[in-house]
């Protein structure tokens, strides 16, 4: 027996990967016409997230919230640093630390962003109904608490 499962629609890892495929490129393609990539979109996301709960978005905040890896981050951050969408200051209690802020112009991107990958995420996981959808998120955060 070379794999365990008899067929590759009994693949779980293989249908992960076909599902994961077709969702990512979908928010590429949607995030192309406003100069983001996908690492680049979830860090804006996360910024603004950590702005409106009032907790300063700092690149270890970030890469705990996302679980981008910090070397990914750091690139991607100096990228939309370089086009004025983030702002990086050091932080006030660790020169070591640096505190992130999205720009105005950061701003009504990562909003205009956001509509688009939702209306995306409400297409792909919408067509489970409410009560599966719900479910597949609990056995998404399930999963994530123990990996």
């Amino acid at each position: 027996m070379i794999f365990k499962a008899d067929e590759p629609t009994a693949s779980i890892g293989l249908q992960f990967w076909n599902l994961y495929t077709k969702w990512n490129t979908a928010i590429a393609v949607n995030l192309k016409p406003l100069g983001l990539n996908h690492t680049q979109f979830v860090i804006l996301a996360a910024t603004l997230w950590c702005e409106k709960e009032q907790t300063s978005p700092s690149q270890a905040k970030i890469s705990a919230l996302t679980s981008i890896d910090k070397m990914t981050l750091s690139k991607a951050l100096k990228r939309l640093v370089e086009n004025k969408l983030v702002v990086k200051s050091k932080a006030l209690n660790d020169s070591r630390s640096f505190v992130l802020k999205l720009s105005e112009t950061g701003k009504d991107l990562t909003l205009q962003a956001i509509s688009v990958v939702e209306d995306i995420d409400d297409k792909v996981f919408g067509s489970l109904g409410t009560a599966k959808k719900e479910k597949f998120l609990s056995l998404i955060l399930e999963f994530n608490r123990f990996n």
